[in-house]
């Protein structure tokens, strides 16, 4: 068996779920920052 090729498809899945998970975060971080108003206190 040619582990190579099944290893790059396995890297390429991962790092596509994690660059979707990504820009999941980014664009739920954008929505999140619009709604607040004013500073939020800690």
């Amino acid at each position: 068996m040619d582990w190579i090729p099944i290893l790059a498809y396995i890297t390429g899945t991962v790092s596509q779920d994690l660059q979707f998970h990504n820009e999941y975060l980014a664009a739920e971080n954008w929505i999140l920052r619009a709604q607040r108003t004013g500073r939020v206190l800690l």
